[in-house]
């Protein structure tokens, strides 16, 4: 009996493993084709993909904090060579970075902030980006941490926790990042806390859908929750009462509208009257669903729901930052640069740093906290606040106030 066998050729996938990122690693990439990768090895492919992703996510910084460095552009004017004299390099760097990247003025100032941060004040947070052993992501949250620390307690605080970064999530690594910040400075989410206080405010903007975005931020949480509470008391209310609108339109109506005066001196029972007379025919659509209680592309209870804010790489309609509707700061989010922490005054012994310790944050909630969707209220982490080397703030921030 003859047998007859075929060889199946196969992709040989290199050591990827091996290959640090740069030109060797990206040529090694570039040659493979996904569909002839075995499918034991797809996930080493994105994994080195990882890996030189975050080696030209440092190079890209690295450039941005190089354009700061270099001369502004000379311009000649009516045949006599003469320099642009630029005032402001921060804001001239800045300006460049946005034109080549088509960024925002804002997100322009933060990538700059940041870049300038880690390069100089984070060396060995850039050298982990750099060989890929950590994400521009976990970058990030080292340098939400890693400020108004002195160069000593900054590198011991790496040296700890870089071997692991690469292992945890940015939840993770925050949380660990805390616990030794507090060790250094009890104080830190104290003043964290009284800073996002002092920056409190409004926001409002059109949403890409055209609907309208109000949402408050530096908020007590008792008192953010107290509001909360009572909300979802009256929408459960209204609701019970026969109201056609689901839950989480009627706590969206109720926020609206006892906010614009409509119900000003209203009880409750003429709040849920007033709100049963004010139903709509998109409310009443509402009822004929088979689910009843929930809208389209509403969560079920116990559900994750889609975040319907803007992403940090989005902008509201216009191309605009959120503008603050609070009528004693009528500055755009253009002109309000990101405010630095106030040095402490109860720093620890520059040379020393103590052993973490198992602290909870004065402010409450979980390190690294998830996003807050439809139908939740809670509250997220603010992003943390950027400076550039040797706090320097934008330009911006000091035409600005």
């Amino acid at each position: 009996m003859y047998v007859l066998s075929m060889a199946v050729e196969q992709a040989v996938l290199p050591d990827l493993a091996s290959l640090a990122p740069g030109p060797e690693l990206a040529a090694e990439l570039e040659r493979l084709t996904l569909s002839d990768i075995p499918d034991g090895q797809v996930v080493e492919v994105l994994r080195a993909a990882g890996r030189q992703l975050a080696h030209l996510q440092a190079l890209s910084w690295s450039a941005m904090v190089e354009i700061g460095r270099r001369r502004p552009c000379e311009v000649s004017a009516t045949g006599a060579e003469r320099t642009w004299a630029v005032l402001d390099s921060w804001h001239w760097a800045s300006s460049q970075i946005g034109a080549a990247l088509t960024f925002s003025g804002r997100r322009a100032d933060i990538e700059y902030a940041l870049a300038c941060q880690l390069l100089q004040e984070l060396p060995l947070v850039w050298e982990a980006l750099w060989a890929g052993r950590i994400d521009g992501s976990k970058a990030k949250v080292f340098a939400g941490y890693l400020v108004n620390l002195t160069a000593a307690q900054i590198e011991v605080i790496c040296r700890r926790l870089l071997p692991g970064a690469p292992r945890w999530t940015c939840g993770q690594l925050a949380h660990r990042l805390l616990r030794e910040v507090l060790a250094i400075d009890p104080a830190f989410t104290r003043r964290r806390y009284e800073r996002g206080a002092r920056e409190r405010g409004v926001w409002g903007y059109l949403a890409e859908d055209g609907t309208a975005v109000l949402s408050g931020r530096g908020l007590s949480p008792v008192e953010a929750a107290a509001a909360a509470e009572r909300l979802a008391e009256l929408a459960a209310a209204v609701r019970a009462a026969g109201h056609p609108g689901t839950v989480s339109q009627l706590r969206a109506d109720l926020f609206v509208r006892l906010l614009d005066g409509r119900y000003a001196g209203y009880s409750s029972a003429e709040i849920i009257t007033a709100m049963l007379s004010d139903s709509t025919e998109h409310d009443r659509a509402a009822a004929d669903r088979p689910d009843g209680d929930r809208a389209a592309g509403e969560p079920a209870a116990g559900e994750p729901a889609d975040d319907p804010r803007p992403t940090a790489n989005s902008d509201p309609i216009g191309g605009a930052a959120p503008v603050p509707l609070d009528p004693v700061d009528s500055r755009s989010a253009h002109d309000v640069a990101p405010v630095d922490a106030a040095t402490p005054t109860d720093r620890a012994d520059p040379a020393t740093v103590a052993e973490p310790v198992d602290v909870d944050p004065v402010d409450g909630g979980s390190v690294g906290g998830g996003r807050v969707g439809r139908g939740s209220v809670g509250l997220e982490p603010a992003t943390p606040n950027r400076r550039g080397a040797g706090g320097q703030r934008s330009a911006r921030g000091r035409r600005g106030g």
